[in-house]
């Protein structure tokens, strides 16, 4: 089945907000999942792209991880559940389900502090166009009513 890049953006967006329905996490890689979090979630959702196009990717992405405060596994944050979300989808090996990926490795800020510039644009723009799938789902899925 051949799906057009929108429609793989769109999937991506709509897993990552799915998996934060319930309260609760299947994932012990998870934070525990409650309103509170999903809230937390909502809000950088709708706040990123605007910092993206304000102060740059990296400056957004570095703010996801001072909030994060360096906590890892199941004590990570929603902001950091949020940059390994844009990690996952910007880095490694491309792939049918991942065609947009911009750097090899996995690590994301490195990449974006060790690349060009062209990278860098490439990244910013990609990331806005999940972003704009990551807003309509997390309106549908996330928000409270």
């Amino acid at each position: 089945m051949h799906r057009t890049l929108e429609q793989k953006r769109a999937h991506f967006a709509l897993k990552f907000i799915k998996s934060f329905q319930n309260d609760a996490s299947e994932n012990d890689d998870l934070p525990r999942i409650d309103k509170d979090f999903r809230g937390k979630l909502n809000t950088f959702i709708h706040k990123a792209p605007v910092q993206i196009l304000q102060n740059g990717l990296g400056q957004m992405l570095a703010y996801l991880l001072a909030d994060n405060e360096g906590k890892s596994g199941s004590k990570r944050k929603a902001s950091k559940v949020l940059y390994d979300h844009l990690q996952d989808w910007l880095c490694g090996r491309r792939d049918n389900d991942h065609p947009c990926r911009v750097y090899e490795s996995s690590d994301l800020m490195e990449q974006i502090t060790l690349n060009s510039r062209h990278h860098y644009l490439q990244a910013q723009k990609e990331t806005l166009a999940l972003f704009a799938w990551l807003k309509k789902f997390s309106d549908a899925w996330l928000s409270e009513e």
